[in-house]
């Protein structure tokens, strides 16, 4: 299911977490404060509201309008979202499935024939 919007409001506070990465909008009015901390997926203009100790990445090329920031709050670009831990993972398991499994298997049966044609000479 593929979702997207025109414009939203993000308000979040506390310890809040605002996951919007894989929502890809046009325009956004984003207000954090506290803890919180999230990604969300732009390509309008944004005006953004952190206060607090947190963390506001984007992916997409948004205009920034309004930005401020305090504490230690941070705005920051994802520059590739999808090489996140858990894909990295899964991605070096799939090429050592593809590459290394049966490159070993071959390594074996080499080595097995080669024992076998050793054994009856």
């Amino acid at each position: 299911m593929e979702s997207s919007a025109s414009n939203i409001i993000v308000n979040a506070s506390g310890a809040s977490r605002v996951k919007l990465a894989a929502f890809p909008v046009n325009n956004a009015n984003t207000t954090l404060s506290g803890a919180s901390s999230g990604t969300v997926n732009l390509d309008g203009s944004s005006d953004v509201d952190l206060t607090g100790a947190l963390k506001l990445g984007y992916v997409g090329e948004p205009t920034m309008g309004t930005v401020n920031t305090s504490g230690t709050s941070t705005l920051s670009k994802k520059l590739n979202s999808w090489l996140k831990r858990d894909n990295l993972t899964m991605l070096v398991d799939i090429v050592y499935l593809l590459v290394a499994f049966p490159l070993g298997i071959f390594y074996f049966f080499l080595d097995f024939t080669k024992r076998v044609l050793e054994h009856t000479n």
